[in-house]
């Protein structure tokens, strides 16, 4: 399998203050967005493989000690996973930030990841803390909307205004010529009533980006333009399967 990255926020961060990117992400009510990539993965004919969705948005209000980063996350987390009581926390750190995640994984292909991340603010700054949640549904789309709710309701609960990304991936079999490859991109956009795509490719990856009015966010590139749909493909010789990656505003994670 390709590797990928469940949690890639920093992704986005650096588009926005590297390569010029003006964000304005998905803000929900995030399921009729999957949904619309989804049928968009349908019309290319490539087998769902999994849906993820990710959320991120800044705590505001006084700093909060050790104890009540705990308590607030162990809240957060009985939302997302109803009858977690005391859920075990992993916490990471650095010299410019620390963290507390926690993360699950079931038989039913669904996994959950959960964090708070802050900033260890030097002399006149205040420290920032960023709430993080993923949700990952492998090969059933059926119980997505229940599940999308479970992860919006975390960030509704406590008034906050998040940022959403979206990614579906499924498999084509065989190889694809770049031409095969675009012409999947372009029924894709399609059904998505996208404008574009607009297409690169490298080493045996495709990549086309547009913009589609059935999704709600969107992010602005150097010329102005809204993009927030993109579309990659790469063939892998192993599997001898094609993998197919839509994901809005952009594709979040590695691939």
């Amino acid at each position: 399998m390709p590797r990928r990255l469940l949690f890639s926020s920093g992704f986005f961060f650096f588009l926005v203050l590297v390569i010029g990117f003006t964000p304005c992400f998905l803000s929900g009510p995030v399921g009729k967005e999957a949904e619309s990539l989804y049928r968009g993965l349908e019309s290319s004919g490539a087998q769902l493989q999994r849906v993820e969705l990710q959320g991120w948005a800044l705590l505001s209000g006084p700093p909060l000690s050790l104890s009540a980063k705990k308590q607030w996350l162990a809240r957060a987390i009985a939302t997302l996973v109803p009858g977690k009581d005391s859920p075990f926390l992993v916490t990471e750190g650095g010299q410019s930030f620390s963290s507390l995640t926690w993360e699950k994984s079931e038989g039913d292909g669904e996994v959950v990841r959960i964090s708070l991340r802050w900033s260890h603010p030097g002399p006149g700054e205040e420290e920032k803390i960023y709430l993080l949640a993923g949700l990952t549904r492998k090969e059933d789309f059926s119980s997505w909307q229940e599940a999308s709710s479970r992860l919006e309701q975390v960030f509704s609960q406590e008034g906050l205004q998040p940022n959403y990304s979206i990614l579906v991936v499924g498999t084509l079999p065989g190889i694809y010529s770049y031409n095969e490859q675009e012409e999947v991109a372009r029924r894709i956009f399609r059904i998505l009533k996208a404008v574009g795509p607009i297409g690169i490719k490298e080493r045996g990856l495709s990549s086309f980006t547009g913009y589609s009015p059935l999704l709600g966010g969107y992010l602005r590139d150097l010329a102005r333009n809204k993009i927030n749909t993109q579309v990659s493909l790469r063939y892998h010789p192993i599997e001898d399967r094609t993998y197919l990656y839509l994901g809005s505003p952009l594709i979040n994670g590695e691939y």
